[in-house]
């Protein structure tokens, strides 16, 4: 957790998209302008164990990256840790932004491009490909900028939902289970 509340407030909120991993992220504080991100570390393991087990390519998505809607207030961001590849869809409104952990790391333009609830429009999403078999394991931060009109963390306006999709490129996988995530140390 770097700037993020802690504990947080939903780790995973399924309500709206059930398969995705949507967790919310708040930044602590209500001084003005800052960011705050959270990193997630995932291991595959073997069904019903905490033995890692390999898979062989994964290609991850992260959609509704967007702002909160108030002019010069939240905006979201994602950065892949350790990725083959990355792309961003087309058109977008996304750019990219300085590294925190050393991964590509991607942020919203503007606090006014939002979009209504969790949505799968391309402007709003980017990609990566983790290719560099096999991997037992990969990392993303998600993230959130704070502009000068600044939010309190109390308040719903601060708290982003963010929503991301994982799909193994190995059609014929081991029984595996997703068992570790954490915040990163």
């Amino acid at each position: 957790f770097n700037g993020a509340l802690s504990p947080m407030v939903n780790l995973d909120d399924n309500t709206t998209f059930p398969t995705r991993f949507q967790p919310v992220i708040t930044c602590a504080g209500n001084a003005g302008a800052r960011e705050c991100y959270i990193r997630f570390d995932f291991t595959f393991v073997v069904a019903g164990t905490f033995t890692p087990t390999p898979i062989y390519g994964l290609a991850v998505s992260a959609q509704d990256t967007d702002g909160n809607g108030v002019a010069n207030g939240v905006r979201e961001s994602i950065e892949y840790i350790g990725a083959t590849s990355t792309n961003l869809g087309t058109p977008t409104t996304l750019s990219p932004g300085a590294a925190n952990l050393g991964g590509v790391r991607y942020v919203q333009n503007s606090s006014t491009n939002v979009q209504a609830g969790i949505g799968t429009g391309n402007q709003y999403e980017s990609y990566a490909h983790y290719t560099a078999a096999p991997i037992t394991s990969f990392s993303i931060a998600g993230g959130n900028v704070i502009g000068t009109a600044g939010c309190n963390s109390a308040a719903t306006e601060c708290q982003r939902q963010n929503s991301y999709t994982f799909v193994p490129a190995d059609s014929n996988l081991p029984s595996v289970t997703v068992r570790k995530i954490s915040n990163g140390g």
